[in-house]
């Protein structure tokens, strides 16, 4: 009677054993590929001290909240600044993607664009004016109005947040390229 109940823990402590080797190894193969949770890993840049230019909103915000992750000093004179980053604006627009049958709104589409240019301190063109933009397409619903607009602010700060790592993307490359 004993011996069997030992079977049956040890049986139990191998399937453990065995599930736990799987799932290490699971894990160990998606880190090597180099899978990330979505929004896990920030790429970092290496800029010099920086100044934004242009009206304070949500998108310096996020440029600000980039560069303080990435530890690029953001200088509040732009004197100190080796590399100027000139956010001229942004824009969101909606447009009606789909109607139904009942000529009600079923789906929208959020457009979010973004213009600015960065020189460095002597005037120097890094990146002339350029904009970037992305858009999304969500489902409406008038019982769901509260959480469709919450859904819609969701999707414009993530856009943002795509624009601004879309424009270290090209700040890097074209610094890279330049002397």
């Amino acid at each position: 009677m004993i011996s069997i109940e030992c079977r049956v823990s040890s049986a139990k402590g191998r399937k453990f054993f065995f599930s736990l080797l799987v799932t290490f190894y699971s894990l160990l193969l998606l880190s090597g590929c180099g899978f990330h949770l979505r929004g896990s890993q920030t790429e970092r840049v290496q800029l010099p001290p920086t100044y934004l230019a242009g009206a304070a909103g949500p998108l310096q915000r996020e440029l600000r909240h980039y560069l303080a992750i990435s530890e690029v000093p953001v200088v509040d004179r732009q004197k100190d600044a080796q590399l100027v980053i000139d956010l001229i604006g942004e824009e969101v627009q909606r447009r009606v993607l789909s109607v139904g049958s009942t000529g009600k709104v079923e789906e929208y589409e959020v457009h979010y664009a973004a213009t600015y240019a960065v020189r460095r301190a002597d005037g120097e063109s890094v990146i002339p004016r350029e904009t970037l933009d992305q858009q999304r397409d969500y489902t409406f619903s008038e019982s769901e109005v509260l959480a469709k607009d919450t859904e819609q602010e969701r999707l414009v700060q993530d856009m943002r947040r795509g624009v601004v790592r879309q424009m270290m993307r090209r700040l890097e490359a074209a610094l890279s390229k330049s002397p």
